[in-house]
């Protein structure tokens, strides 16, 4: 195996190794992650894999050395509908080496409880974060590469009474080497390292009364993915595995602008969920995505995407 193509296997063991020593219990901040809905709608259709996949702006959410991996400038936007809430907006807009992402969710009449669990009152929920990515690629000959890309997240989290701002930081790797007519990826990304979260307002985490404010650590949280790609990008396989989100696991095949996915995401303590997608491939490499998802424990999920390069 050549020195180049060393380097891509070498970032599949460090991701597999840096998962096995990761803590199950690790969990995102805030009901957006939680939900694992994330930015990227093709990645959803795939079962929510999509790490080490390059070339699409949709995925710099979902690991910021996707970015570097893009032509041109480009606007992804998506919506997703999402049970007892008003819905969750993305988008994620920039160029090659940097670009904006914006993640909100809101939910009206939301039920307000006390320690004991009786309903105290009821009022309006929201949450978001806005995201600054950057990141460079290095060319590995004319068979692959490897990127690197950071994320540096601003927190929000509003609620009755409540509220809570933070800071966090994402960073991640892709590499891809080519051989024949098969190409090769893996991908790394550690999330919220750091992360910090402040609860200024009175009665947030810190004993009701006191007034002060409570700072809260993020768990970092680790994330890893391979994919294989066959037949000039026209078949994909991918693989992930996520300390707080579970394993994930997708395929795509596409024919003439049509692209039809699939996938699963399974964690041991939650139900398995089970994905379908397409997308539409439209005008100057833009395109049409929509991802249908069946969850055991609350309605199905729909979300549509849309991908514009200018």
């Amino acid at each position: 195996m050549s020195k180049k193509a060393t380097i891509v296997a070498a970032m599949a063991l460090v991701m597999a190794v840096a998962l096995a020593g990761s803590s199950i219990a690790a969990e995102y901040w805030g009901t957006l992650p939680s939900l694992k809905l994330g930015y990227s709608v093709r990645s959803e259709g795939m079962g929510g894999a999509g790490l080490a996949l390059d070339g699409d702006l949709s995925m710099a959410g979902l690991n910021p050395a996707a970015l570097p991996t893009t032509e041109g400038l480009g606007l992804y936007t998506n919506y997703t509908s999402v049970y007892a809430t008003n819905g969750k907006f993305s988008l994620v807009f920039g160029c090659k080496y940097v670009g904006i992402a914006l993640d909100v969710l809101g939910a009206t009449d939301v039920e307000i409880t006390d320690e004991y669990g009786a309903i105290i009152g009821v009022g309006d929920y929201y949450e978001g974060n806005v995201a600054l990515i950057g990141g460079y690629s290095l060319k590995l000959g004319d068979r692959g590469f490897v990127s690197i890309g950071a994320s540096l997240k601003g927190l929000g989290q509003f609620m009755p009474e409540s509220n809570g701002y933070g800071l966090a930081l994402d960073v991640g790797a892709i590499g891809r080497y080519n051989i024949g007519k098969v190409g090769l990826s893996a991908a790394f990304v550690l999330r919220n390292a750091p992360g910090i979260i402040w609860y200024p307002t009175e009665g947030a985490l810190p004993e009701a009364g006191t007034g002060e404010a409570e700072m809260v650590f993020l768990d970092i949280a680790y994330a890893g993915g391979i994919a294989a790609h066959f037949f000039d990008e026209r078949l994909l396989l991918a693989l992930d595995v996520d300390s707080a989100r579970g394993l994930s696991a997708g395929i795509e095949g596409k024919i003439s602008v049509l692209s039809l996915r699939t996938g699963v995401n399974w964690w041991m303590d939650r139900p398995l969920s089970f994905s379908l997608g397409a997308g539409l491939d439209l005008f100057k490499g833009a395109r049409l995505d929509y991802s249908w998802t069946y969850l055991v424990h609350m309605p199905d999920r729909h979300r549509v995407g849309l991908l514009i390069r200018f």
